[in-house]
């Protein structure tokens, strides 16, 4: 029987990516990114506290290459996929090592960084494919009542 492996995050981007976050391999390509997800918790005197976990994800494939211009400092993805446990044995002191990494299926970006939304591509887009018009109306709050109950 096969156990269930299956979680969505959201959470921002730790940094921007470089040439040595996209691999290229034969096989396809590995993208590599670190996020931030933030949880807040009400402590007892009512006070507010915010609990920051960091998880690295793996993206493969031509996912890996489609997504990669929106994984910039700061942009609010949503992250669907498995955890996967990496071990290893540390070279210096022989001990076991290990870390959680989400290997991701699907990245979505939710809101995009402001780097990528002030890159023009030169095509009347916002550096996301989108019209940049568009992706205007897609930030705008405008029009949503105070007091949504989400």
């Amino acid at each position: 029987m096969t156990d269930t492996n299956h979680c969505v995050f959201t959470g921002r981007v730790t940094r921007d990516t470089d040439e040595k976050s996209l691999m290229k391999f034969e096989f396809g390509s590995k993208l590599q990114f670190s996020i931030a997800v933030t949880k807040t918790k009400i402590k007892q005197d009512k006070t507010f506290e915010d609990y920051v976990s960091y998880f690295d994800v793996e993206l493969w494939g031509k996912k890996a290459d489609a997504v990669y211009p929106f994984i910039k400092k700061g942009a609010f993805l949503a992250v669907e996929g498995e955890l996967k446990q990496e071990r290893w044995t540390d070279k210096k002191d022989q001990s076991n090592k290990s870390k959680i990494v989400i290997s991701a299926e699907r990245v979505l970006p939710v809101t995009v960084a402001k780097s990528v939304q002030n890159e023009n591509t030169g095509n009347g887009t916002a550096g996301n494919g989108y019209p940049a018009q568009k992706t205007a109306e897609l930030h705008n709050n405008e029009g949503f009542p105070e007091d949504c109950p989400f």
